[in-house]
């Protein structure tokens, strides 16, 4: 009879594939403790107008390049005429960290996606100033 592979602290890892290629399989999420929605609101507000601003420039101009840089890097898969704006950057960014956070539960993750949601409304909000 075969003892229950479970231990007092969960189950156990699957083993390593034997011929040596490290394990890739995803990982458990790691618990972190609940923070109120404002917390990480109120930090990335911090984080966008201050120190990363101060980092990394004008949010706009930081994302216009890199949409440019995005276009060149990817303009044998879009049609025609189309291009990335400095939203899409945002947006990219957003993607990012929802998919890190369904690998671990970091805080860091939320705050960011926050953060680059601020950002691409920045954006959103420069590129229809001239729309009015």
């Amino acid at each position: 009879m075969q003892k229950n592979s479970e231990s007092p602290k969960g189950p156990k890892a699957p083993p390593s594939p034997s011929d040596g290629t490290p394990d890739t399989s995803p990982k458990p999420a790691e618990k972190t403790e609940s923070i109120p929605y404002h917390d990480i609101l109120a930090e990335a507000f911090r984080l966008t107008t201050g120190v990363r601003r101060n980092e990394y420039g004008n949010p706009l101009q930081d994302f216009t390049r890199t949409a440019i840089m995005m276009t060149g890097a990817f303009y044998d898969k879009l049609k025609p005429g189309a291009y990335f704006c400095p939203a899409d950057v945002a947006r990219v960014g957003m993607l990012l960290k929802i998919s890190r956070s369904t690998y671990t539960k970091k805080r860091d993750n939320w705050v960011d996606a926050a953060g680059y949601a601020r950002c691409g409304r920045l954006c959103d909000e420069a590129d229809n100033e001239g729309d009015e």
